[in-house]
């Protein structure tokens, strides 16, 4: 594709010779992104050796451990999520991959997004509902405004100026 390796092997601030806290914001919010991803995978697989040894501890005594088994699930699921949300964001794929080099809407992305978080909602509704589930409305309901700002780039361009990328 006559791209030169070094785009790929050196940080894009001193290769382009822009500010090095160019895109800081963004990157941030990546490491916010998948520490998070990180840690809902990490506790998953921590909860599911727990249920794997009160499942063995347990076997002849009629417990019930799935309550373990369905938590890391949820965890697992939803740190997979989280983490293919950070790399989207990260590698622009819904912004630029996808339009531009593979021919697809975005929108497509959004539906995806779409359809797997409810799909994890609907599937994980009785662990969810046993738990304080307010932030996790609160945090639908920003990422449904981030995705809104996002489809709405150019309209809101004239008015909120460089604060639009900010506030998605």
């Amino acid at each position: 594709m006559d791209v030169p390796f070094g785009l790929f092997t050196r940080d894009p601030a001193s290769y382009t010779e822009l500010h090095p806290l160019t895109g800081i914001a963004s990157n941030l919010g990546f490491v916010v992104w998948i520490a998070t991803a990180t840690i809902c995978i990490f506790s998953a697989a921590l909860l599911r050796g727990r249920a794997n040894q009160e499942a063995t501890r347990y076997a002849n005594s009629g417990a019930n451990t799935t309550d373990n088994r369905n938590i890391a699930n949820y965890l697992l699921g939803a740190g997979l999520l989280t983490a293919l949300l950070a790399f989207d964001d990260f590698f622009l794929i819904h912004d630029t991959i996808l339009p531009q080099y593979l021919g697809m809407d975005e929108k497509v992305m959004y539906a995806l997004y779409a359809c797997l978080a409810i799909s994890g909602a609907v599937i994980f509704r009785t662990v969810i509902l046993k738990t304080e589930y307010a932030m996790l409305l609160l945090a639908f309901g920003f990422f449904g405004l981030s995705l809104c700002i996002d489809m709405l780039q150019e309209t809101l361009e004239p008015t909120w100026g460089d604060w639009r990328l900010f506030l998605e």
